[in-house]
């Protein structure tokens, strides 16, 4: 699992680019997507965007965070303009330093989904001897800055609207992690939680036989279910040759019927970032963060934790920093 650091571009008191569509207020629709299908895909995802400032506290305010955060990848999400009006397809491209090998595996992933989509492909830019861009200069780790489209270009703009952000900024999710996320973060019906690790690497199987993603050995899931030779897991199932089962964090009874029409719980986070944990002790691994506000639907009550919807696997968080809704 990595930690990503996203951001928006810009901020309404030092607007980006305005045409047909305004940069500010898209890349901040396109961030949220991004995030949550990081989350989804079991990455630590951080939003570095900043509140409306100036400038120059908006250019440290998302290096800042990320360094301090000691992320893996830091991902500005922006969108152009070079035209005061364009008729026609102008394209995506990434900004990026050319010498860095991760940036650039990241960034062809990228440039090439979005291509899939439809938008012309501009390729690879150079953000250090080039426009030495801030954001890839001042980042301690791979950066990697989209610009979706331009905001100017009537058939990029068209483009845009039709496949929405949630479609767009799920391509550029899947070509940061470099695999397919599933749409639903839980599509399993939970009939336990067990703490399951991987022992040897094994990838994770969807119901129509696709590989979602490969677990790597050392690696941490919350099975909910389980079907002879498989752990099931919210969104797919793995075999049970290669992992081994930790710890039971709930009981192992089948739901009924009578509780499983249950009204969903749901609770919001109370402290400024709260650990989910892959089981239910403050010594489990670190899944993420929530941030302070954050809405959660919660699954049950195992000690003094809850057990969480949470990515591809279930989570738990402290039940003393979550209020009941």
């Amino acid at each position: 699992m990595s930690k990503i650091a996203v951001r928006g571009g810009h901020n309404f008191a030092c607007p980006g680019a305005s045409a047909i569509i305004d940069e500010t207020t898209e890349d901040r629709k396109i961030k949220d997507v991004v995030i949550k299908y990081l989350k989804l895909a079991g990455e630590d995802t951080l939003d570095v965007t900043p509140s409306n400032c100036g400038e120059n506290e908006d250019l440290n305010y998302g290096t800042n965070a990320a360094n301090n955060a000691k992320a893996d990848l830091f991902i500005p999400i922006h969108f152009n303009k070079a035209y005061d009006s364009y008729n026609g397809k102008i394209g995506s491209e990434v900004w990026l330093n050319p010498n860095n090998a991760t940036s650039v595996a990241v960034g062809n992933r990228i440039v090439n989904k979005l291509e899939a989509l439809g938008f012309k492909n501009r390729g690879l830019k150079d953000g250090i001897n080039g426009e030495h861009l801030h954001d890839i200069k001042a980042s301690n780790m791979p950066s990697i800055l989209v610009e979706v489209c331009f905001v100017e270009a009537t058939e990029d703009v068209s483009l845009y609207k039709k496949l929405g952000a949630d479609v767009i900024g799920k391509s550029i999710a899947e070509g940061i992690v470099g695999h397919t996320i599933g749409n639903a973060i839980v599509s399993t019906p939970i009939k336990f939680r067990k703490l399951i690790k991987i022992i040897k690497q094994t990838p994770l199987i969807d119901a129509g036989g696709a590989n979602i993603r490969t677990f790597k050995v050392g690696d941490e899931v919350t099975a909910v279910d389980e079907d002879k030779n498989w752990w099931i897991l919210p969104a797919g199932s793995i075999s049970k040759v290669n992992c081994q089962e930790v710890i039971k964090t709930s009981t192992t009874k089948p739901i009924t019927a009578a509780n499983t029409s249950k009204t969903a719980q749901y609770g919001v986070v109370t402290a400024s970032a709260l650990f989910v944990r892959s089981g239910h002790t403050l010594t489990s691994t670190k899944l993420g963060t929530l941030d302070k506000g954050t809405k959660v639907r919660i699954d049950n009550k195992v000690d003094n934790f809850y057990s969480i919807y949470y990515g591809i696997c279930g989570g738990f968080v402290s039940a003393d920093y979550i209020t009941l809704l």
